[in-house]
């Protein structure tokens, strides 16, 4: 009786090993096909509030003729990204100082971007994430400022006279958010010409022009 289980024991063995071995040679492959990684876009364009301006940059949407002390020029510009990626916008600046006469004077030249004072810059404007960082209570920049608010978390007072001038926008780099989409975000800034904050008698501005660009980068 011992010798016959064990045999049946050893063929049960056998059996289930044939069974495990058949199975082993079965596969079933498939493949995932057709997996790519494509890098979006960044397209931003610009557009002074003209249809026929809207495109890569603009020209001249900041300009004072003839300007006179308490003078200034408030436009927009429309920011869209016809692109497909875009956080954040930053606005940087360069402004500067030339003689419009030739020969110029033997004079030095003065630093009128340091009189330039910035009165509004607002992001946004007109949606629930307008922000907006420089800002006049009422009339003209008083001389001692009492009327001037800036947000000094977002925008740098390099100077420390209480006010932002281009000058002190050329230092710095200022981060907006949200970026534009395919709806139009405006950007807006207020320019005020006010000689009696700078270190030279008002005259000392005559015959100087400042050349201002507004450099605009989604990222």
């Amino acid at each position: 009786m011992k010798r016959v289980s064990l045999s049946v024991v050893v063929m049960l063995a056998v059996a289930t090993l044939a069974v495990l071995g058949t199975y082993a040679s079965f596969t079933d492959t498939e493949r995932s096909t057709n997996n790519t990684c494509q890098a979006g876009i960044l397209n931003l364009v610009l557009s002074d509030g003209d249809p026929s301006t809207l495109g890569d940059g603009v020209q001249s949407t900041w300009v004072m003729y003839m300007a006179f002390p308490h003078d200034s020029v408030s436009r927009a510009v429309q920011l869209t990204n016809f692109g497909t990626l875009g956080d954040f916008v930053d606005v940087e600046w360069v402004a500067t100082n030339g003689w419009r006469v030739d020969p110029p004077p033997s004079r030095p030249l003065r630093p009128k971007d340091a009189v330039l004072m910035v009165t509004q810059m607002t992001y946004a404007e007109g949606t629930p994430d307008q922000e907006t960082i420089v800002w006049v209570d009422s009339g003209w920049p008083t001389t001692s400022g009492s009327n001037y608010h800036f947000d000094p978390a977002r925008v740098t007072d390099w100077n420390s006279d209480g006010l932002i001038s281009l000058d002190d926008l050329e230092k710095q780099r200022i981060e907006f958010a949200p970026a534009p989409d395919s709806a139009p975000l405006q950007f807006r800034i207020t320019i005020q010409f006010e000689p009696q904050f700078g270190p030279y008698p008002d005259n000392e501005y005559q015959d100087v022009e400042t050349n201002m660009t507004v450099i605009f980068t989604l990222r």
